[in-house]
């Protein structure tokens, strides 16, 4: 178990992490598919150690066929041995090929039909729905790394704020940056690898820096932080045409505000 914990850490084991997984959310499929495997062959054994009884049977016949057939489909479980190997030993069923000129050609047609419908189609059903699993699983695991990964750096990123932030003696949430400490901010490789991961360059951050400016030419940190935070899980760079259209609506707001109250105050003339 200890093992087990130890390949599920560490980077280097992903491909088999991503086996395991596959194998595992996959045991209902494979219980199925066993069952229907099965079920087939079974089915198969039976018709074919009936339809041989009487050629065994017929003291007519060569020996040494009658032998091989007994051998071969004497009984249920002999007929089932053998239908088992035929659907999992590629070219068994070659093996069966003097059925065509000693015994039947359709005792032959019998067993290429079988291969057919359950060694060909029916198993590479069962192999594309265990490689569709596969590459879910690593789909899904790749996921799950990006999603650490977004988590750490974010993680990272308020934890530099915080400092920042009780540097400049602000409380949390408090703390504000000018475009200069932008630049500081974001040449932290970390920082510059979460941009990276968003999308993002010094340029939009830079829009995203002026889409939140308070008005003094500063940005709350939380704020600039949570913007890439948002743009990075959504994978959408508009999200900085929703904050530049904020912005443009509310000095719109202000500056309709601004007129109002000169136009109560007598300041302009109305036409």
């Amino acid at each position: 178990m200890k093992v087990l914990r130890v390949v599920r850490v560490v980077k280097a084991f992903g491909p088999l992490r991503v086996l395991v997984h596959a194998v595992l959310s996959s045991l209902g499929a494979l219980a199925w598919s066993m069952l229907l495997l099965f079920v087939l062959q079974v089915t198969a054994a039976v018709l074919l150690a009936q339809t041989m009884q009487t050629v065994i049977r017929d003291k007519s016949r060569d020996l040494q066929v009658r032998e091989k057939l007994w051998d071969s489909f004497g009984t249920m479980v002999r007929a089932w041995l053998a239908s088992f190997e035929m659907t999992f030993a590629p070219g068994a069923f070659m093996k069966h090929a003097y059925l065509f000129d000693e015994v039947n050609p359709a005792f032959y047609l019998l067993i290429v039909m079988y291969v057919c419908l359950v060694t060909f189609a029916t198993i590479r059903v069962i192999t594309a729905l265990f490689l569709r699993n596969t590459l879910s699983a690593a789909d899904q695991d790749q996921g799950e790394e990006v999603a650490r990964l977004k988590l750490k750096r974010l993680t990272y990123s308020k934890r530099l704020c915080a400092h920042l932030e009780e540097a400049e003696g602000e409380e949390p949430g408090c703390g504000r940056i000018d475009e200069q400490g932008l630049d500081h901010l974001l040449s932290h490789k970390r920082m510059a690898e979460w941009l990276l991961d968003a999308g993002l360059s010094m340029t939009d951050s830079r829009r995203i820096f002026k889409a939140l400016d308070l008005g003094d030419g500063t940005v709350y940190l939380s704020d600039i932080v949570g913007a890439i935070s948002q743009i990075c899980d959504q994978g959408d760079k508009d999200l900085i045409l929703h904050h530049e259209s904020a912005k443009v609506t509310h000095i719109v707001q202000n500056l309709k505000t601004a007129l109002s109250d000169r136009i109560h105050k007598g300041g302009i003339q109305t036409i």
